[in-house]
């Protein structure tokens, strides 16, 4: 559901996700916040939905009860519609004046902040430092070697951003190049899943873990800032919330140790989905050629690794799929990421552009466009999957991912 701008007496809902899930043997769905400037989650029923789907600024809350009793043939109960827009607006998932004044309210502290801090310590992983020491300790205790020389110094990985406690196997896959061969500087692409006015954000902070900050390296934002201007961080309040590069960041403290100097670049990527439904392969954009040729001149200068933190497939009914995915479809997902994945060991970015246009991104790829980019950034010799995996939720949904190194 998306909507923006409000007029008095007539409330519209902001930017929400809903993903359906059951409470009590009940199909409900959960109503998320993707800039997370609302932190709770609602609960709401498949009415209530659709009672929502009038907070589209056009209707005023008279007509809201009217059109209910005549889609229904029932009323609403009196104050019912009304105890909603108070519960919504407490909430900030209206865009009101009192929203907007606290929006603004917010980017001013976020932008005096020197350092970005963890948003999902104790929620995606352990919040205490020596439970988090543990934690991703544990990850590394079987690993697989992936099939590159050992000696061979990563010059890119690909990690996933699923939660660390559920993902953290394939992390630490690709991972443990970087604890083998450490770099000075780590350029981190991440996805950005908040709607963004831009396909590229840098966010020009330190970034706060557990374990310690990673450093941002100041020189390097300038020179970003420099060529491509202010803007290029205007919608970085936007991605205080996301997840794709804070996760990097907790792995790589971890992988660095505490008192490794190694400082990062950090760069959200927002959606090409344009371009795939021009025909315009990524890698031929005139905007992905001149960032990747900024970021290869500046990983020219000192030993950098590239760092994609993305996930693969995105299947069933909380990504809008009618049905949850059954075997043949996990297998298919499967056989698709894979493919995608030798195609990445192959640095192709031709046959990349030709596996998304094949389908238009059937099963909503979440890390293609910081793929583009990473794949028009790393000059990689040798590159292997390091690992692979799903998870089905009890929402009847997929998301797949995997751990590749670049040598």
């Amino acid at each position: 559901m998306t909507h923006s701008g409000s007029e008095p007496g007539f409330p519209r809902l902001r930017t929400v996700e809903a993903s359906p899930v059951t409470i009590e043997g009940q199909p409900h769905y959960a109503l998320h916040d993707p800039s997370n400037i609302c932190e709770q989650t609602l609960y709401v029923t498949d009415f209530t939905v659709t009672v929502l789907s009038l907070f589209d600024g056009a209707h005023d809350i008279p007509g809201m009860y009217r059109e209910i009793q005549e889609r229904f043939g029932a009323p609403v109960p009196p104050g019912a519609i009304e105890n909603l827009a108070r519960q919504l607006d407490e909430a900030y998932l209206l865009d009101t004046p009192r929203f907007r004044a606290h929006l603004n309210a917010l980017r001013r502290d976020y932008a005096a902040l020197p350092e970005r801090e963890p948003a999902f310590a104790g929620r995606a992983y352990e919040a205490d430092p020596a439970a988090l020491q543990r934690q991703l300790d544990a990850f590394y205790e079987k690993l697989q070697s992936p099939d590159i020389p050992a000696n061979a110094s990563p010059r890119g990985i690909v990690a996933p951003h699923i939660d660390i406690s559920a993902g953290g196997p394939v992390f630490a896959a690709a991972f443990d190049a970087i604890r083998r061969h450490p770099a000075d500087l780590y350029i981190i692409l991440g996805t950005a899943h908040a709607l963004s006015s831009r396909v590229f954000c840098l966010a020009p902070k330190d970034f706060a873990t557990p374990l310690g900050a990673m450093p941002l390296h100041q020189d390097a934002a300038r020179e970003l800032i420099a060529q491509f201007g202010p803007a290029l961080r205007g919608d970085e309040f936007t991605h205080r919330g996301e997840h794709s590069i804070e996760f990097q960041c907790v792995f790589l403290r971890h992988a660095l140790g505490p008192d490794h100097p190694a400082r990062i670049l950090p760069l959200y990527v927002s959606s090409m989905y344009e371009l795939l439904g021009r025909g315009v392969p990524f890698h031929e954009d005139p905007e992905v050629q001149s960032m990747a040729a900024a970021l290869r001149a500046i990983a020219s200068r000192q030993r950098t690794t590239f760092i994609a933190g993305v996930d693969f497939a995105h299947v069933g009914l909380r990504f809008g799929d009618p049905e949850a995915p059954d075997r043949p479809m996990q297998d298919l997902v499967r056989r698709r990421d894979l493919e995608l994945a030798d195609i990445l060991t192959r640095r192709d970015p031709n046959a990349f552009f030709a596996h998304f246009r094949e389908d238009m991104d059937a099963r909503h790829v979440c890390g293609m466009s910081a793929l583009a980019l990473f794949l028009s950034c790393v000059d990689a010799d040798r590159a292997a999957l390091a690992g692979y995996d799903q998870i089905v939720d009890g929402t009847g949904s997929l998301v797949s991912y995997a751990g590749m190194v670049f040598c």
